[in-house]
């Protein structure tokens, strides 16, 4: 290859489909003891998945695994290319909720919610490569409105949303330099029109205050 460069095999992440999407967790909550109010309450998210659903990308197909990894007794796809037409989205909401009770002490209790959300891709993602998809998380904000309609009752909902980024790992052959890249002066431009002058301008340009470098293409571009 011309400048000493050779080619390698590289694995690069190929961002393949970007999803926003939210999920709202309900629910009613019963405090230990009768309270006054709610003063607050702490809200993350823990445990958060996300199981993409493939499918074969032809009616004529019939490798339907449910999810990346592929267990023994599964659907062998070999290497097809597949279809991701659904993601399934599950974690845990973990809440610590701060009260006052009767005697206005500021108490508070813990709880954990488990949610799924089925997120439809429309329309479907094509990977050419099913066993190398990755899917991660990225802008996950929460957030928690709550109402005490009596002492014992604490309704709450949390919105989750988030943006869902498929990755493909794909490896590809990409030419490389082995031994730094040279500077650019000295690589030239290779293009044999700079090899046709007419006086003091190339054939076809047009310039000012130039000149042909008396030692012919060299890569080094006269002033």
């Amino acid at each position: 290859m011309p400048n000493g460069t050779v080619c390698q095999l590289v694995k690069l992440p190929v961002v393949v489909g970007e999803v926003v999407d939210s999920v709202t967790v309900e629910s009613v909550t019963c405090p230990p003891e009768p309270a006054k109010k709610v003063d607050h309450i702490d809200v993350v998210v823990r445990d958060l998945e996300a199981d993409p659903v493939f499918t074969a990308p032809t009616r004529e197909g019939v490798c339907n695994s449910p999810k990346a990894t592929v267990h023994f007794g599964d659907p062998q796809c070999e290497n097809q290319p597949r279809e991701i037409r659904k993601i399934n989205v599950h974690g845990t909401v973990h809440k610590q909720i701060f009260y006052v009770d009767k005697e206005d002490n500021v108490r508070h209790f813990s709880e954990d919610i488990n949610f799924t959300k089925t997120v439809t891709l429309s329309p479907p993602l094509i990977v050419l490569e099913p066993q190398n998809v990755e899917i991660t998380f990225r802008n996950v904000d929460v957030d928690v409105s709550f109402e005490l309609p009596r002492p014992n009752r604490i309704q709450q909902v949390v919105g989750v949303s988030f943006t869902l980024k498929i990755i493909e790992q794909t490896q590809l052959f990409v030419s490389i330099f082995p031994k730094g890249c040279e500077p650019t002066a000295t690589l030239g431009i290779q293009d044999e029109v700079f090899e046709d002058w007419i006086g003091n301008c190339p054939a076809q340009w047009q310039c000012v205050n130039v000149c042909p470098n008396p030692n012919g293409r060299t890569g080094q571009a006269p002033n």
